[in-house]
């Protein structure tokens, strides 16, 4: 990372007291500030990233994952940053890939480079995965590590408008003539496979279609 430049992590959480501070930690060891949102939280989330070191923004009530990063992207464009990080609280990124993700923004190959997992983690991001292949060149649109150059969100001037599970800026950044493209990211092993219950599962894939719908019909 370059010193010149201002790096700040945004990490919307809920219910994630075993892992943030943790990814906290890790992030410090490669960006400037990291910023978490405690998104209505019922336990010590907020708490435990505060103790490691990072900026806390708390909501009262769950606002949910597109809420939690537009409010992030807020605070941070306030602080200054020059490059945007989104992150995962629950353990699974891997720190220590930012610098990979970084290095095509820092030699101006690209604005957003978007995080590519090793398999996707649920039926519904296939039809995120076929469109946005056609559309962008991104296999993985959902994964929630991306980097983002400034003049992205300064041009666009929001995250998200529409509740798109952190895809809107990608595609409008596209449209607005940015370059995106993706790097290969490790995972780690969640440690709380409770959230992966068959209930849960069905949920998720119903919210992921229902976004791929909304997206599919704004930039077709």
């Amino acid at each position: 990372m370059s010193k010149n430049l201002k790096t700040i992590a945004i990490v919307p959480a809920f219910n994630e007291e075993g892992t943030i501070g943790d990814v906290t930690r890790d992030l410090l060891r490669h960006v400037s500030q990291v910023i978490v949102v405690d998104d209505g939280s019922a336990d010590k989330t907020g708490r435990s990233a505060g103790s490691a070191g990072a900026l806390v923004i708390r909501h009262a009530v769950n606002k949910g994952y597109d809420k939690s990063l537009e409010e992030g992207f807020k605070v941070a464009n306030d602080l200054g940053a020059d490059i945007f990080i989104t992150f995962d609280a629950d353990g699974q990124h891997v720190s220590s890939d930012i610098p990979a993700l970084l290095s095509p923004i820092l030699n101006g190959e690209a604005d957003i480079v978007v995080g590519k997992r090793p398999k996707h983690a649920r039926f519904a991001e296939w039809a995120f995965h076929i469109y946005s292949k056609l559309k962008l060149g991104i296999s993985d649109p959902l994964c929630g590590f991306k980097v983002y150059r400034d003049a992205v969100y300064k041009k666009i001037g929001y995250f998200d408008h529409s509740g798109s599970i952190g895809t809107e800026l990608i595609f409008n950044a596209q449209k607005n003539g940015f370059k995106v493209i993706e790097k290969p990211i490790r995972l780690n092993k969640r440690k709380d496979d409770s959230r992966f219950m068959f209930g849960k599962r069905l949920e998720a894939n119903w919210a992921e279609f229902k976004t791929f719908l909304k997206i599919f019909s704004k930039f077709r």
